[in-house]
């Protein structure tokens, strides 16, 4: 069972991130004057999926791994609140960084996952 549920919440938060991505896109899209509250809301409420779901991830872990999924999650909420105000050559160097990071912890996750019991 508990390899079954890590995997589950891996590709869970593969899945949050991948839609927190494509929201911080439609954000930077719409500029800093066209970004609706109700966007900015939408993109608040994928920063907190995936932080809940990587909070679950590594309350299943020893405190070592907890601070790179912190400072990721951190990374995310300012993705959303600067997409709006990012030049394109900016915003695409940051989901650059972005994917690099998430890479990080995504093969973590896949590598726990597979090294748990049974």
């Amino acid at each position: 069972v508990g390899r079954v549920e890590y995997m589950r919440t891996c590709k869970e938060v593969l899945d949050s991130y991948f839609q927190l991505k494509f929201k911080a896109g439609e954000l930077h899209q719409s500029g800093a004057s066209g970004a609706t509250a109700a966007a900015l809301a939408d993109g608040g409420l994928a920063v907190a999926k995936f932080g809940a779901l990587s909070t679950y991830l590594v309350n299943l872990r020893d405190e070592s791994v907890r601070d790179p999924y912190t400072q990721f999650t951190r990374k995310l909420e300012r993705t959303i609140t600067t997409a709006p105000s990012l030049s394109a050559e900016k915003f695409k160097s940051y989901l650059a960084s972005l994917d690099q990071s998430f890479t990080t912890l995504n093969t973590d996750c896949v590598t726990f996952s597979k090294s748990a019991p049974k």
